[in-house]
């Protein structure tokens, strides 16, 4: 477990949500090979896939808080 060395997890995430945006998950979202998203049943095409990724990304993005205040949480039970 890496937490008791995590002394700086706010500032940390402060940094990402100012270098992660919708464009920069989506460009990357892009080029992931489309050998990567074969075989997936649960998606009608290889671009809903990376829609529903990119989904995923900004909601974990825009929630940061909370997984934020959970790892502060951990910590502080930890040490």
């Amino acid at each position: 477990m890496l937490l008791p060395w995590a002394s700086e997890l706010e500032a940390v995430d402060q940094e990402f949500r100012s270098i992660l945006n919708p464009e920069k998950i989506q460009a990357v979202i892009n080029i992931v090979p489309d050998d990567w998203l074969e075989g997936e049943t649960n998606f009608e095409s290889k671009e809903a896939h990376r829609k529903a990724y990119a989904y995923f990304l900004e909601m974990r993005l825009a929630n940061s808080e909370t997984f934020l205040k959970e790892a502060q949480h951990a910590r502080e039970i930890l040490i």
